[in-house]
């Protein structure tokens, strides 16, 4: 890193995280999720409100999307406010970073995370965990300065702003802008999903432990974490009462068990969801060592912050313990627990930096660069990987149909509907014309029954492989025929005609 100057690296670095999460943005189909993603923030914030109540996710990424849809309704436009999202965060590991470190950890830091699969994924989808990752990037930034300023000790909250204006000298602010960024930033990030929860858990923990650690100088600064908190709380609790609802819908246990089954995960693939976000994903049967060097990596890091970097070892419990409670809650509370691991793709913002600053600890220049290219060259493989891999052609789906289908034509999806938001985005112009083709918040027009289906003059039936369909058309021959059958990529197209 000595034949550029360090700090002229953070913008090619920047640049090459821009041309990642852009590149190819609107190429891949629409998820089916991202298609719900559309539906819910296209039809106004009023219809919007109904709709998150009857989900899982409270509704800042949402709302956020509803305005950046004013850009267009193209999947380039639905899909970039992720990446603009992500780019923001890299932006404040690097800053994080050199809080907790030094320039060079920051950025080793970034550059892993720029080139990160799991990033670059959820960078091009229309979901909220990139939006999530940038505002706890935002959050970790703040509670970084704030873990290592003297100024968070000595000087109460607002002194720093008030210094600033009567001194004129903005680096005074410094103090209380991590303060706000921590506080704002946690608190929306609770509000663009409900497990960010676990980080400001995570945080507190940290934060725990520096103030018994330096408890004769902690009083300050106890009690600006304290205000911190009620900022942070008063912020989610604009949403509290419609979780309330949500809740008692779909978040209590029994009403999990029966509406969201999916989240009840096994040992199996809550180990799966541990190394997939903990090494390189996508990288598949060399997944299992790569898991093992990152942890490796890890358990280094941890070791030579705690030995040389004391002041900012705290914020390794910033991701231990959400895992642990995670761990804990997965195996005697509930396995709902293991599943919100999924979610955590704000993890890789602490966790990039402490695999950072492992490797910057490596004394031997030569042993450090090659470490170095090793987690590179992982993370390539895992980046080629996930350009060659193809989610469900829905795109193709729908246009096949579109180009196909006449008045009178119904479409049938799986029991599950576990396409229809996706296929629906895909055939707006022609929506009006296909009977059952329903991106309604409850779905009631959805053809699940054969008297439903006999409306029709021919059915469209629309399956992922391993799928059944909601009406079984094919059990029926005396009343329909087969009149198309076709593979596109993993889904089934089908098309029973009328007899006689």
């Amino acid at each position: 890193m000595h034949a550029i100057p360090r700090k002229f690296l953070f913008i090619p670095i920047a640049l090459l995280g821009a041309f990642l999460y852009f590149h190819a943005i609107s190429g891949p189909s629409l998820w089916n999720d991202e298609g719900f993603s559309f539906f819910v923030a296209a039809g106004g914030v009023r219809d919007m409100l109904h709709w998150i109540e009857n989900d899982t996710q409270p509704p800042l990424y949402y709302l956020t999307l509803a305005f950046w849809l004013d850009l267009g309704h193209g999947v380039t436009a639905l899909r970039s406010l992720s990446a603009a999202s992500m780019l923001v965060a890299l932006a404040f590991v690097h800053a994080a970073g050199r809080e907790l470190f030094d320039r060079k950890t920051a950025l080793i830091a970034m550059a892993l995370f720029a080139i990160a699969p799991h990033c670059v994924m959820w960078a091009q989808k229309a979901r909220p965990y990139a939006f999530q990752t940038m505002l706890v990037a935002i959050a970790f930034w703040g509670f970084a300065t704030i873990l290592r300023s003297a100024d968070a000790r000595a000087r109460a909250l607002g002194g720093g702003f008030a210094a600033a204006l009567r001194e004129r000298r903005p680096q005074a602010a410094r103090t209380d802008l991590a303060w706000l960024a921590y506080a704002a930033g946690g608190g929306l990030a609770m509000l663009a999903q409900h497990p960010a929860g676990f980080f400001v858990l995570g945080c507190n923990c940290a934060m725990a432990v520096a103030i018994l650690r330096d408890r004769a100088r902690a009083r300050v600064l106890l009690l600006n974490w304290v205000v911190a908190q009620l900022v942070l709380i008063g912020i989610w609790l604009l949403w509290l009462p419609e979780f309330l609802i949500q809740y008692a819908e779909h978040l209590a246990p029994d009403r999990i068990a029966q509406r969201h089954a999916i989240f009840l995960i096994t040992p199996l693939a809550f180990w799966r969801i541990l190394v997939d976000l903990f090494s390189v994903s996508m990288l598949w049967r060399v997944q299992t060592p790569a898991f093992v060097l990152y942890m490796a990596m890890a358990a280094w890091g941890a070791w030579q912050t705690l030995r040389h970097h004391a002041g900012s070892a705290p914020f390794i419990l910033t991701l231990a313990a959400p895992l642990a409670v995670c761990a804990l809650g997965f195996f005697l509370v509930n396995p709902v627990f293991g599943y919100v691991v999924y979610t955590f793709n704000w993890i890789l913002v602490p966790y990039t930096i402490l695999i950072a600053a492992g490797i910057a600890a490596i004394r031997i220049r030569t042993v450090q660069a090659g470490a170095l290219g090793v987690f590179v060259l992982m993370n390539l493989w895992g980046l080629r990987n996930y350009y060659a891999t193809s989610p469900p052609p829905l795109d193709a789906v729908a246009g096949l149909i579109g180009a196909e289908a006449k008045p009178g034509d119904g479409i049938i999806f799986s029991a599950a509907a576990s396409s229809r938001f996706g296929i629906a985005y895909y055939l707006q112009p022609a929506a009006g014309r296909v009977a059952g083709l329903d991106a309604s918040r409850d779905g009631d027009r959805l053809i699940r029954t054969a008297a439903a289906a006999a409306g029709n003059a021919r059915n469209w039936v629309v399956l992922p492989e391993g799928e059944a369909a909601a009406v079984d058309l094919a059990g029926q021959p005396d009343g329909w025929s087969l009149g198309y059958e076709r593979h596109v990529g993993s889904m089934i197209v089908l098309r029973y005609d009328r007899r006689g």
